[in-house]
């Protein structure tokens, strides 16, 4: 019997899910075989380029996958996967700007897409308008969302403003909704460890060993957790366990090597380095792993050729980078040093915190405050939630004799943490031994004191009663031009005006207050 050319024929939607199977599995090149088997046929569907961008996106061809995405906006120009996926590609080029137009188009032509708010809480947070995301967040959640992606950004917007057990709850409610979202657990998982309890961590980790107990990144996050704990030898014993179950891969050597490392026996790590370059020499891992260790035994000539063949094989990695300017500081190399720094704020990242904080450290060591003073502002920008930030800045523009400038920053700062040793240690400082110097510092630790919500209060007390005798000021203003151009009559009338305003004013202020002593509490008749 001849067989029927049509029987393996694919009509469009049977495209579509046979590679989006091949994508999930990670089959990229049989994808990309039957995409192009088909190209010529279904050359108008938008989704067909937009299968494509993800191969390429997937294949970190990000030039290419931006193409695609521009060539099936001539098939469908408002479509929000194409928008977004063009703001998710340039996102992660690091060019947030330029993917933001996309996704503002995207919201523009869908403003009620889940999948486009949910992009903007991303958006919000990585341009660091804190605010804006968690507004938008919090819409979604009382629009009763069940998508997982949107927890997890909200979570990233409450962690970056500082607001941690709200970021644990949506984290957490996250992966409620979906129990294999693997970035999710490593985010609260590094939420854990930065409020050090590791051991929630580890008890993360271990849940998801139940169910796959032979996980092999998972293992490997363990002995990390453990490490952070200082627990050396159940760090050891995990590390053991990965180069049991995956003899030939490099990962537990070098996982065993990074707990040598802690307990100081440097022989050791250098023999688990080679082990792991044994069985993969092109592992960038183990060449930080060796370059680590050279630093540390002082062997600089050894330590600069394993950093850099790690970042020969791993250019974009940031912790590489990390390592390796530090100890080129340490070993006071500084130009040297300044220029992998300033190749590590080419990523345009949210973690650039870390380069921010050691460049105003190094600056600060170096005598040069302004300098510093500025690397902990772009910091501070950065993240906002870094409250320890406040006390470096205040302390420089004092040390500078800039001491009135400093009351703004040590404000916000007790605001946050309240009168502690810190603020005590300024109050003992030399400059501010004047009159007007101790009254502010009074005046700061009285502030501190007292809850958001009185100086709430405080703030719109004042600001009314400047109002008002603003206005008055001003009513008084054109009394005098009134009284020459229109005589009594005139100056009377601006009189009865300004009197029905006060009056109306004060009149719906004591409207709504009875109003609202009415309703029940966490209620308003002003929104």
């Amino acid at each position: 019997m001849m067989e029927n050319p049509f029987d393996d024929w694919l009509d469009f939607p049977d495209l579509v899910d046979r590679v989006q199977e091949l994508f999930e599995i990670g089959f990229y090149e049989e994808a990309q075989e039957i995409l192009d088997k088909y190209q010529n046929i279904y050359h108008d569907e938008w989704e067909l380029y937009f299968l494509y961008s993800r191969l390429y996106t997937e294949t970190e061809q990000m030039q290419k996958a931006i193409q695609c995405l521009h060539e099936g906006l001539k098939y469908d120009k408002t479509h929000p996967d194409l928008l977004l996926g063009l703001f998710y590609v340039y996102t992660m080029i690091h060019n947030a700007e330029k993917g933001g137009k996309y996704l503002l188009r995207a919201l523009k032509y869908h403003p009620s897409n889940e999948q486009v708010l949910s992009s903007m809480i991303w958006y919000y947070t990585e341009i660091n308008q804190l605010d804006n995301a968690i507004a938008v967040f919090e819409r979604l959640h009382s629009d009763g969302t069940f998508n997982p992606e949107t927890y997890r950004n909200g979570g990233i917007a409450y962690q970056r403003a500082g607001r941690i057990d709200e970021a644990e709850l949506a984290f957490k409610t996250a992966l409620q909704l979906n129990e294999q979202y693997e970035e999710v657990i490593d985010i609260l998982a590094d939420l854990y460890v930065f409020q050090e309890k590791t051991d929630k961590a580890i008890d993360l980790y271990k849940e998801i060993l139940k169910k796959s107990p032979k996980n092999l990144k998972v293992l490997s996050k363990m002995v990390f957790c453990h490490l952070q704990a200082e627990e050396h030898e159940p760090a050891a014993n995990v590390a053991k366990d990965i180069i049991r179950l995956y003899p030939n891969s490099p990962a537990g050597y070098v996982d065993f090597g990074y707990v040598l490392l802690n307990t100081k026996e440097y022989d050791l790590v250098i023999e688990q380095t080679n082990k792991a370059l044994d069985i993969a020499p092109l592992d960038a891992e183990a060449f930080r792993l060796k370059g680590l260790v050279y630093a540390e035994i002082n062997q600089s000539n050894q330590a600069d050729e394993s950093f850099e063949s790690a970042l020969s094989l791993d250019p974009d990695n940031l912790e590489i980078m990390r390592d390796y300017y530090n100890h080129l500081r340490t070993t006071q190399r500084y130009d040297k040093m300044l220029n992998w720094v300033n190749t590590a704020l080419l990523q345009q990242s949210p973690d650039n915190l870390e380069e921010y904080w050691f460049l105003a450290d190094y600056y600060r060591d170096q005598g040069e405050n302004y300098k510093s003073f500025e690397y902990l502002h772009k910091a501070y920008k950065i993240m906002p939630s870094e409250h320890e930030l406040m006390p470096l800045m205040a302390e420089i523009l004092i040390e500078e004799g800039h001491i009135k400038f400093s009351y703004p920053i040590l404000l916000k700062y007790v605001e946050k943490n309240g009168w502690n040793e810190i603020m005590k240690e300024f109050e003992a400082h030399k400059e501010f031994r004047s009159k007007f110097s101790r009254e502010s510092m009074h005046f700061l630790r009285f502030w501190s004191k007292k809850s958001p919500d009185y100086r709430t209060f405080i703030f719109n007390t004042y600001l009314k009663k400047f109002l008002f005798f603003f206005s008055c000021l001003i009513a008084l203003l054109l009394l005098a031009p009134l009284w020459m151009l229109a005589g009594i009559k005139g100056a009377l009338t601006l009189a009865v005006l300004f009197g029905i305003g006060n009056a109306a004013y004060h009149t719906g202020r004591l409207f709504i207050d009875r109003q609202n002593k009415l309703l029940p509490k966490n209620q308003s008749v002003i929104a």
